[in-house]
């Protein structure tokens, strides 16, 4: 029977709300109405609380670099034809949103997660899509304008100064229709980028698109065509630029429309060269990607191999000096089976991320080396999320990749459920990449950013003497200590006891019986690892974690991440943030001023007392319960107190 309840009443935005007898009434009535009642859905927000921008600074393996204020029904509207891109050390993103005045309203920006400043990328005024940036993050390539008045600029980011990069040699302005078509730069001096305009270098034919070189730092501009294609072919925008400059891969199509070929210019020897050559129906209109080494990779759906046996399309990888080929897209347990699409290939051709279009959209990361490969996953453990259900879309999705792998930044779902421009660190999924040192026994760090892996046996790890440390314990019972800095600790298999020390830390301990403790700073506790639902209070020591395991916790953390399944998480009497992420969660905040968010699935939220936080998530049947104080609801379908 539903519990009993004094008023019940429709707010302006059609939610039920419900003022209980008592706050300690008020889980087991949201409980209650969630099963009772049905009304509409409020819109969804996804600005957060006042202070969510602390836990988003935090060493996350998938952290949050923008968010818009509002999401409407329609989350495609926030998706853009602007590509994210990030600089070499994973400070520096660039990102380009929608505004509200249609397809000729977007505006980008870059944001310096190091220093917190983010700059407006172009001149005043609208329509700016970001396509690049250089490899230390110092400039931005964009292209501005709309509807054939279109540019390509080059902005210093430390000075503002712009420079237009579609002129000829000798510095004209182009005629003609002005429509850019795509833009790639290698991150140093080459801007590769596809225009309909005239006027911008000798030969080029008139009233067609065609592909141009510019070299930053002589001023020169070419026309890029293979010498074999016909004079009227059509040259395709999607251009691949290897880091150094040295090579350009792009796609061109035949005058009859029969044939599609992919060629290759190296800058080095003028030579061009041709990789393959698919009807038109077998074409893949994905920009290739090309490694400083000549590691060529593309889409196609082309069988070129015999172990590639369906008309799907697939990842293949040309190495122009040995002329190998190698089929990268696989399934999940590496069989030939896969599917893919926008490959992007790391600056020495160790790494390869990839779209994997299906049922459900992943991104796919391949050692190329090892032949190991794993989906990118989220926060709770689950495959990253874009945030369109269009299957048209998915194989078109644009990230960008730093040049070692490392980091990548995408559209895909935050931690509170909605969509969000994010990055991801690869080197906190502890598969055996980008370690800086390795060992057994006790091991040290450096005074740096290091990256330590354990060994299966018990192993003692000091994260160092400063610098922002990725440990991952590996097996074994594990004693590990992050010391200074913003650490990301990993305990893995095994009996661990781990301790954040100072700086702000995120701690993962993995399965087994852990001791976790989080230091001085702001530090979170991370359920990514967990293969069932977990219990966790920061009012009690132990038992925590999923059931039977019997974590104990400490309770210096004043964030917790919850799993992909149905979890319990408890505050303190102090100010704490709670996200469910997957799964039906229950949130039960305690004393204080506390922030809650559910995340996907059918969430029960208790602020109790404090004035609280409350956001369900994108579920539409989420119930939250505010307590004594001054509380705030977001995407509540049931709202009490």
């Amino acid at each position: 029977m539903p519990a009993q309840i004094d008023l019940i009443k429709e707010d302006p935005m059609g939610r039920i709300l419900v003022r209980p007898r008592k706050a300690a009434q008020a889980l087991a009535l949201a409980t209650a109405l969630a099963t009772t009642m049905v009304v509409q859905a409020a819109p969804a927000s996804a600005a957060g609380g006042p202070d969510l921008a602390a836990v988003r600074s935090l060493p996350l393996p998938v952290a949050t670099v923008y968010q818009p204020e509002y999401i409407g029904p329609n989350w495609l509207s926030f998706l853009t034809s602007g590509s994210p891109d990030i600089s070499a050390d994973g400070n520096v993103i660039g990102y380009t949103v929608n505004g509200p005045g249609g397809r000729c309203d977007v505006a980008s920006y870059v944001v310096n997660r190091k220093t917190g400043e983010t700059k407006t990328v172009g001149t005043p005024g609208p329509t700016t899509t970001i396509t690049d940036l250089s490899e230390n993050g110092s400039q931005a390539v964009y292209i501005k304008g709309c509807n054939g008045s279109d540019g390509v600029y080059v902005q210093d980011l430390a000075t503002d100064v712009v420079t237009r990069v579609d002129v000829s040699s000798t510095g004209q302005l182009p005629g003609g229709y002005q429509s850019i078509r795509g833009v790639e730069f290698d991150g140093v001096r080459t801007v590769v980028f596809g225009s309909f305009a005239t006027g911008l270098a000798p030969g080029a034919p008139l009233n067609m698109e065609n592909l141009y070189l510019h070299d930053l730092v002589t001023g020169e501009t070419q026309w890029l065509r293979d010498p074999q294609a016909p004079i009227n072919s059509f040259v395709y925008s999607a251009a691949g630029v290897s880091p150094g400059g040295r090579y350009i891969a792009f796609l061109w199509r035949d005058p009859t429309n029969v044939t599609v070929t992919l060629s290759v210019f190296d800058q080095v020897t003028g030579r061009y060269s041709r990789v393959i050559s698919t009807p038109n129906a077998s074409a893949i209109w994905t920009s290739p990607s090309i490694s400083n080494s000549g590691k060529l990779v593309f889409a196609t759906k082309e069988r070129l191999l015999p172990q590639d046996t369906d008309n799907l399309p697939d990842v293949y990888l040309r190495d122009l000096v040995s002329g190998t080929t190698t089929l990268v897209s696989a399934d999940e347990n590496g069989a030939a089976a896969g599917t893919g699409a926008a490959p992007e290939i790391t600056a020495d051709g160790r790494y390869v991320v990839y779209t994997s279009p299906g049922p459900e959209f992943k991104l796919m990361f391949r050692n190329v080396i090892t032949g190991s490969q794993r989906v990118l996953t989220g926060l709770d453990g689950t495959p990253l999320q874009y945030p369109t259900t269009d299957p048209v879309e998915v194989p078109f999705v644009k990230f960008g990749l730093s040049r070692t792998g490392r980091y990548l930044t995408v559209q895909a779902n935050a931690e509170n459920g909605f969509p969000a421009i994010v990055l991801r660190d690869q080197a906190q999924d502890c598969a055996g990449d980008f370690a800086t040192s390795t060992g057994s026994g006790t091991i040290y760090g450096s005074p740096g950013d290091d990256v330590i892996y354990g060994s299966p046996g018990p192993d003692t790890i000091y994260g160092g003497y400063g610098g922002s440390d990725v440990i991952c314990g590996m097996g074994g019972d594990d004693t590990i200590d992050g010391g200074l800095g913003d650490d990301a600790i990993y305990g893995g298999e095994g009996t661990d006891r781990v301790e954040g020390n100072e700086g702000n830390d995120v701690v993962d301990a993995g399965s087994g019986a852990d001791s976790v403790n989080g230091g001085t700073g702001t530090d979170a506790l991370l359920y990514r690892s967990a293969t069932a639902g977990v219990d966790v209070s920061l009012s009690r020591v132990t038992p925590n974690g999923m059931p039977g395991e019997g974590d104990q916790v400490f309770n210096d953390f004043e964030a917790i991440f919850g799993s992909a399944y149905n979890d319990t998480l408890s505050g303190r009497e102090t100010a704490e943030w709670l996200f469910g992420l997957g799964g039906d969660d229950t949130l039960l905040g305690m004393d204080g001023n506390d922030e809650l968010y559910g995340g996907d699935g059918k969430d029960v939220l208790v602020g109790m007392a404090g004035d609280d936080y409350l956001n369900g998530g994108p579920g539409s049947s989420n119930s939250c319960a505010g307590g004594p104080g001054i509380n705030t609801f977001n995407d509540c379908k049931y709202i009490s107190g």
